[in-house]
Parts: structure tokens; sequence; C-alpha cells
């Protein structure tokens, strides 16, 4: 489903959708200070950096 989502979806997220989020998100996991992975309903893994 989380993948289907994503497919016919376009990856710029123009506004929050809270419903949306909560299904797509799996896990939020904290790697460093300044690094996290989201972990995606469906097995799709994002490493993002985060700016200070």
């Amino acid at each position: 489903m989380a993948v289907s989502l994503l497919e016919s979806t376009s990856p710029v997220l123009a506004e929050w959708n809270e419903p949306v989020i909560r299904q797509l998100v799996d896990t939020v996991r904290v790697l460093s200070a300044d690094r996290i992975a989201v972990y995606l309903r469906g097995g799709i893994e994002i490493q993002q950096e985060i700016e200070h």
C-alpha cells in the first residue's frame, strides 16, 4: 500500500497531511545528532541529514 501511494504521489511535499504521513511512516530512528532514518511501511528506508 505505501509503495503504491508513493508511486502515485508527487515527491514534493506541498502541505503536511497528517493522515497520509501516519499511513506511510512505520518508524523514525535517530542515528546521530544530525541524521535520522525514516522507515516506511512496505520496507523503504530513507536516511536524512538534519540541519541545525
